[in-house]
């Protein structure tokens, strides 16, 4: 891994760049933070503070400037955990999911997010749009939206309100509308939104702490690898379909599909391949600092919202490494299981 590291000193500007304009402001830092990572070993017998991880370092260094309302370090671009967590609490009593587990679970988020990354909120099911069945799995049913509202960005201290991504819809869009089998379809006086993919989880209606459990562990990872100056896919927030009753995780849209739909491209290309594997090997450390084991990975849970830059996805069988399989059930993608596991 550090070998990894030391080879590849990019200045990975961007994580999700599929949208022309997303984490444009964040450029030039981008480049400070990723040399953090890559000298780190270096730095660690000079003083003190390089016990910090890299991500702290930045915030240490005032990296992302400070907060125009406390004046203290901010804990990404435009984001101050201390004084927004205030905001997200304020706005406790204007929502609710109908759920306390998951009340509880986004509220927990919201009050402890050090950036938009490690933040989930609770998206009612009608501010969604031209929901449209994209596959069907074991345990789960997968279908893409268009989100009214948008990811937060920041907040906007003019407008007192949150500063959110969203993006002018095209014409196709107004025209997948008519089509009967989709869901909530685009008004066409609804001119922007943001694309979201909805993994609607199959007798969810029932809550109980084994299916918060994915998402819980997804967040503390993703907490782990933006530490690492890197990401999962982010989960953006949950919703619940008015008709089965059943929740659904809103993630962003992985546009350029999986590395399996891409592996012809990156085959022919060896930088790529590295490329690929030191930004995947960061990820997956997150998760082995935490004690954790994927469990499901294989070539179709790493997605690409742009082509240079895979993350991870579906932590699903994700589990502590401790933790043995007690109903001895298989489980994954048959080409990818062990041979030992399916004597």
């Amino acid at each position: 891994m550090e070998f990894l590291k030391k080879i590849f000193c990019f200045p990975f500007t961007k994580i999700y760049s599929k949208n022309e304009n997303l984490f444009k402001e964040n450029n030039k830092n981008e480049v400070n933070k990723i040399n953090i990572v890559n000298t780190n070993d270096e730095q660690n017998n000079s003083d003190n503070e390089t016990d910090l991880d890299p991500y702290k370092q930045a915030i240490l260094n005032q990296e992302y400037g400070l907060c125009p309302e406390c004046n203290q370090p901010n804990t990404y671009e435009n984001w101050c955990k201390e004084c927004y967590s205030k905001k997200f609490q304020q706005d406790f009593g204007n929502w609710t999911s109908g759920n306390e587990r998951i009340d509880m679970f986004i509220q927990e988020s919201q009050l402890n997010a050090r950036n938009n990354f490690e933040l989930l909120e609770w998206i009612p099911y009608n501010r969604l749009r031209n929901i449209q069945f994209l596959a069907q799995g074991g345990f789960s049913t997968v279908y893409k939206a268009i989100w009214l509202d948008g990811w937060i960005q920041h907040w906007d201290y003019e407008k007192q309100d949150w500063k959110r991504y969203v993006y002018e819809r095209d014409g196709q869009e107004y025209k997948d509308a008519n089509n009967p089998k989709i869901k909530n379809p685009l008004q066409i006086n609804e001119k922007y939104g943001y694309s979201v993919v909805l993994k609607s989880l199959n007798d969810s209606s029932n809550i109980n702490n084994d299916f918060l459990n994915e998402w819980k562990l997804h967040l503390q990872c993703q907490h782990e690898a933006r530490s690492n100056i890197t990401s999962l896919i982010p989960l953006l927030g949950i919703t619940q379909d008015p008709d089965t009753l059943n929740y659904m995780i809103v993630m962003n849209e992985a546009y350029d599909g999986s590395l399996r739909n891409n592996l012809k491209i990156k085959n022919y290309n060896p930088n790529d391949k590295f490329l690929n594997l030191w930004w995947l090997s960061t990820q997956l450390e997150s998760l082995h600092k935490l004690n954790l084991v994927h469990g499901d990975f294989h070539n179709g849970n790493i997605l690409y919202d742009d082509y240079k830059y895979p993350v991870i996805s579906d932590l699903g069988l994700c589990r502590p490494v401790s933790q043995h399989n007690v109903k001895n059930d298989v489980y994954g993608v048959l080409p990818y299981i062990a041979p030992e596991v399916l004597r």
